[in-house]
């Protein structure tokens, strides 16, 4: 089984000039950090298996396409909706919330039905001054994630990295000091429970999003040159 996720081009010229763009310049995740291997998705231009738009430009993944390399396509993704997309201001309540913006915002599109807003901040500050419903989708100005107290994904990438017996004993030592928690206040629990996660992924974040980072602005730079 697959998926698609793609931009809604502003124009067809547009979408042909960024389809090839991305055919010349587009380096898979095993490239970046120099393993031998396929990945699991492939930048699939204008001719999407789960999105028949006319406008899409995007990627199809498998479901097994997890980690870094999900990061990476997400990331480029929300990169050619900032340089090209369209932009809407409503959105579906099932998505995000708030689901209606004052301003016109880029989006991408999830296997060509359901779509997400991308809310550019300066830094993590700003991101999370943002509603707490649509702190999710906040990115940097090229389309990549600020930080895992706002983009909670990024924990879940990191924490598919091995750790080590001392890391993984550390974890849930820290787990079971908050056991009780659980079942005398459930949302003191999940607050505690998610500033644990952050923390034992932070190191794995801290080594690879700035990898992903540092491709999508290699891109960004390329594009802004003509090539």
């Amino acid at each position: 089984m697959g998926y698609s996720i793609a931009i809604r081009a502003k124009n067809p010229k547009l979408g042909k000039r960024m389809a090839e763009f991305m055919n010349k310049n587009f380096r898979s995740w095993s490239e970046i950090v120099g393993v031998e291997g396929g990945g699991s998705s492939h930048f699939a231009g204008n001719d999407l298996s789960y999105d028949s738009d006319s406008k899409a430009v995007g990627f199809d993944y498998a479901s097994h396409c997890h980690g870094w390399e999900s990061c990476l396509i997400y990331s480029e993704t929300r990169w050619m909706a900032i340089k090209i997309g369209s932009r809407k201001s409503r959105f579906s309540k099932d998505s995000v919330t708030p689901s209606t913006f004052k301003k016109s915002v880029p989006f991408m599109v999830y296997d060509g039905h359901q779509s997400w807003p991308i809310l550019i901040v300066k830094n993590l500050k700003e991101a999370m001054a943002l509603p707490e419903g649509c702190q999710w989708c906040s990115t940097d100005e090229l389309g990549v994630y600020v930080g895992p107290e706002v983009n909670e994904i990024l924990t879940s990438y990191a924490e598919r990295a091995p750790r080590s017996k001392k890391e993984r004993d550390a974890y849930w030592k820290d787990m079971e000091k908050i056991k009780k928690l659980h079942t005398s206040n459930f949302e003191a629990w999940y607050k505690k429970y998610v500033k644990i996660r952050v923390k034992y992924a932070r190191p794995e974040i801290a080594k690879m999003l700035p990898l992903v980072r540092a491709e999508v602005a290699r891109l960004d730079a390329l594009w802004n040159a003509g090539s």
